[in-house]
């Protein structure tokens, strides 16, 4: 909205902090119930709230008349601007998110309106137990920052060895990822230990 990433985040103790610490946002903006935010934070925010989240909607506005071409095919972020409404839009390219959701479209005239569900980027592989590869590593949301990194559901939860997990855990004061959790097991740990 006018070059700006609007986001709702459930309301929760530390958003700010997190934006700034997490995402990378120098001076969040909060108004009234909405945080307003830099456009080049999309892929970061993107990325940050799938970890904390598990997955999130991402509304977009679209012209009508772009239209779908191989940059939108290979994209590597989530921003599309062209015809297909975001239905191939990086679909020929390997991300840390996927859409996980169908696309929910209202006509604005001259642009339409879509609504995407993106959640973390799945596995085929049988889940393998973490064996701390990435141990001394600084949490990072940025794609150059995730450059080596193994999808989270490559693994067993590392907190319950019974499921696969769906997003990396990092602490919070140290900023160190931790190991794969599933959704369920990391919030768990977000209300009974908050400050961690």
């Amino acid at each position: 909205m006018d070059g700006h990433v609007i986001a709702e985040l459930p309301p929760r103790k530390g958003n700010r902090h997190w934006l700034h610490e997490t995402v990378g946002i120098r001076s969040p903006e909060f108004d009234d119930d909405r945080w307003k935010l830099p456009r080049s934070s999309l892929l970061r925010l993107v990325t940050a709230a799938i970890d904390r989240y598990g997955f999130i909607v991402l509304w977009r506005d679209m012209s009508r008349l772009s239209q779908c071409t191989r940059a939108c095919l290979e994209a590597t972020g989530v921003e599309c601007q062209c015809s297909c409404l975001g239905a191939h839009h990086g679909q020929d390219a390997a991300g840390w998110f996927e859409r996980v959701g169908d696309a929910v479209v209202a006509d604005r005239g001259e642009s339409t309106r879509t609504a995407v569900v993106y959640g973390a980027r799945g596995s085929d592989a049988d889940a393998v137990v973490y064996e701390g590869k990435l141990a001394g590593e600084r949490y990072r949301v940025d794609r150059a920052g995730r450059r080596d990194w193994p999808a989270a559901a490559q693994f067993m939860c590392a907190s319950c060895m019974t499921v696969r997990a769906a997003v990396w855990d990092h602490c919070h004061t140290h900023g160190f990822v931790r190991g794969p959790l599933t959704e369920l097991t990391r919030e768990f740990l977000q209300v009974r230990w908050p400050f961690r």
